[in-house]
């Protein structure tokens, strides 16, 4: 055998063990990708739940009924504004005469006598 043969054939084990070595490098790589993105995933499904975990327990603890008699109120306007722990809403009372507020469904009532 001549000495390039030679020189050829261990450059190219070379090749393939370079080639096999950044194979597997790559394989390792993707698999702690897809290790990252499956703990990405599960960090924010924990987060979700745990947010809903204490929306829920504020909400459970400051969660309070008001009377049906003393959620109606009689006023003597057609615009009435309601912001009764949420952000003011404005409420025409000009077509039905009432209007229920879609966030604590105070219930506003046009009356004339009031």
């Amino acid at each position: 055998m001549n000495r390039e043969y030679i020189q050829y054939n261990n450059d190219m084990k070379y090749f393939h063990f370079t080639l096999f070595n950044l194979r597997d490098d790559l394989k390792i790589e993707m698999e702690d990708q897809q290790s990252i993105s499956r703990s990405m995933r599960n960090y924010k499904k924990e987060l979700m739940e745990a947010t809903m975990m204490v929306i829920k327990h504020y909400n459970a603890e400051n969660n309070y009924i008001i009377p049906e008699e003393d959620r109606t109120i009689e006023v003597n306007t057609i615009m009435v504004k309601c912001d009764n722990d949420h952000p003011a809403v404005y409420y025409s009372l000009k077509e039905t005469g009432f209007a229920i507020c879609e966030y604590c469904n105070m219930k506003y009532v046009y009356s004339v006598n009031y």
